[in-house]
């Protein structure tokens, strides 16, 4: 008896919303007490994926 692989379905834009979450984590935004402001917890500079973020236009998903 010959089996069928079960075949994947990738919904439309999961890539993109898969980076998205995962830069979420990457650069959550904390409060920092010393500059009293929120900025990103990894300076995007200093990071492997911050030239990532700055491939995304709208960055709303990071939050307010």
């Amino acid at each position: 008896m010959i089996r069928e692989e079960p075949k994947a379905v990738v919904p439309d834009g999961y890539e993109e919303d898969f980076l998205k979450a995962f830069l979420t984590f990457k650069f959550q935004l904390v409060y920092c007490p010393k500059r009293k402001k929120l900025v990103m917890i990894h300076e995007k500079a200093e990071s492997d994926h911050g030239s990532e973020l700055d491939k995304i236009k709208d960055k709303s998903f990071l939050g307010r």
